[in-house]
C-alpha cells in the first residue's frame, strides 16, 4: 500500500516530558507534573474523598 519512501511517527510522549516539576496547561487541561509522573486536574478532583 506504501512505498518505501513514506513514514508515519506516532508519539505518546506530551510536552511536559523535559519540563521542570509544576503545574502546566496542556491541551486546555490542568496538568500537575512531578517526576516522571504528569497527572490531569479531572483525575485528581475524581479521587477526592466526599464530605458526608
Amino acid at each position: 500500500m506504501f512505498g518505501d519512501n513514506r513514514v508515519i511517527l506516532i508519539s505518546d510522549a506530551m510536552r511536559a516530558t523535559g519540563m521542570a516539576d509544576g503545574t502546566y496547561e496542556l491541551g486546555g487541561q490542568t496538568v500537575y507534573k512531578k517526576g516522571r509522573f504528569a497527572t490531569l486536574l479531572r483525575a485528581l478532583e475524581w479521587r477526592k474523598p466526599s464530605a458526608a
